[in-house]
């Protein structure tokens, strides 16, 4: 069960009004397959996809597996080029590369520990943003970084640790203050929680909550939970065969199954649920007990 608040929270932060922060219109996207021995061919992943992340909001993005989600998480923070289209960050077009604005967007990854060197320091870790983006000396970064270890509820006596002495959860939450530390506008969360049990997963939540009402930071959230979804974002989407479809998760009995433009769209959220336990057999009378 997540708590009741969290989706209090995100309805009281609603942005509809917003100015956009992030705006992708129009987005293609296709990759080349086949070689010495195959054929080659070209796939399209991403076929005119409009999103927008709006000034302290939060987009959800969700779909199955193979979907396109990681081509544009990889599109939105500027490591990939789009084939066609419009990527837009504060109003300037940044398709090419995000290049000075890079500071300002920073991501989370769904595998704490694959997305940190395990060699350093959970202080080297967090300053390796300020570092990059900012003036600090070396004592200053450390104060800095023990301030966001706070920021993100954990105890400043764990800036000396590595990462293997970290619980899931703990290093998680390192991950989401190192991506704090440089004072972006907006944080991609790229399936984020979804390698948390449930109940870690419900407290990351709110600390993210948290953080976006004290800091006004935005979110692209893209996972294929659908639960997380209604409980956290002001809007989502549904992408599915390289296109966006606008849902509405907030409906009452989510009323969006019914609205035909979207059908498409909600069959890949069903899809996007993990598939429910087949059916029992029955018992023969003649088994034994």
């Amino acid at each position: 069960m997540y708590p009741a608040d969290v989706t209090a929270i995100s309805a009281a932060a609603s942005t509809s009004d917003a100015p956009p922060l992030l705006e992708l219109r129009g987005v293609t996207r296709s990759y080349r397959t086949g070689g010495w021995f195959a054929p080659r061919q070209e796939r399209q992943v991403l076929r005119g996809v409009d999103l927008t992340v709006r000034e302290g909001g939060c987009t959800g993005v969700v779909g199955p597996s193979g979907a396109g989600k990681s081509t544009l998480c990889r599109i939105a923070l500027g490591l990939e080029r789009p084939d066609g289209g419009e990527v837009r960050f504060m109003g300037r077009n940044v398709r090419g590369g995000l290049g000075r604005d890079r500071r300002h967007v920073q991501v989370v990854f769904q595998n704490s520990v694959n997305a940190v060197n395990p060699r350093l320091t959970v202080e080297r870790i967090i300053g390796e943003p300020l570092e990059n983006f900012t003036t600090l000396d070396r004592r200053q970064r450390r104060a800095r970084a023990g301030e966001l270890l706070e920021q993100v509820h954990l105890s400043p006596a764990l800036l000396d640790r590595l990462p293997h002495r970290l619980s899931g959860g703990q290093l998680q939450r390192v991950c989401i203050a190192r991506a704090l530390a440089p004072r972006p506008r907006l944080i991609l969360l790229d399936e984020a929680l979804s390698s948390l049990d449930m109940l870690v997963q419900a407290r990351v939540l709110d600390l993210l909550a948290e953080l976006r009402r004290a800091t006004g930071t935005a979110y692209l959230f893209v996972t294929h939970d659908v639960r997380l979804v209604p409980l956290f974002c002001d809007e989502a989407a549904v992408l599915t065969e390289g296109r966006v479809a606008p849902v509405d998760m907030h409906a009452p009995g989510h009323a969006c199954a019914r609205q035909a433009p979207h059908q498409a769209a909600f069959d890949a959220l069903r899809a996007a649920i993990l598939p429910a336990m087949p059916p029992m057999s029955p018992i023969s009378a003649d088994a034994p007990g």
